[in-house]
């Protein structure tokens, strides 16, 4: 008997000292990302992580705000920021029913951030639709 609960890996990126990954499993897809401060796993959308890999394209590295739904935790929004102060910072950011807890990424990580979802994003997807990111 299969075990319905096992996860496959699809994809994975490291660049310095973050790992992403894209696992596949009976549910869906999940990015797993772990940084040197903190790891966390959510829920990818259909479009998946090219969408996140063309948004830090666009945006990574200007100091200029933009946000793109990353996918879900428990059912609530996961939002990749870019900070409109600092070119080197972005942030995971869940919220919902009141509660918001952010992820950073600074400086070094989150230019490895960027380099492993360009990784991941190359192996996973080749032929994504255009990301709905603003």
């Amino acid at each position: 008997m299969a075990d319905e609960a096992a996860w496959a890996l699809e994809a994975v990126g490291r660049a310095g000292q973050v790992t992403v990954e894209v696992l596949a499993g009976a549910e869906g897809r999940v990015l797993s990302i772990d940084t040197p401060g903190w790891a966390l796993d959510f829920r990818l959308p259909d479009e998946g992580v090219a969408q996140l890999a063309t948004f830090l394209r666009a945006h990574a590295g200007r100091a200029e705000y933009a946000e793109c739904v990353a996918g879900a935790f428990l059912g609530h929004p996961v939002r990749l920021v870019n900070d409109c102060e600092f070119t080197d910072r972005l942030w995971l950011r869940v919220c919902g029913e009141g509660q918001l807890d952010e992820f950073p990424l600074i400086g070094e990580v989150a230019k490895w951030f960027g380099a492993a979802v360009a990784k991941v994003a190359g192996g996973a997807e080749q032929d994504a639709e255009p990301p709905r990111c603003t």
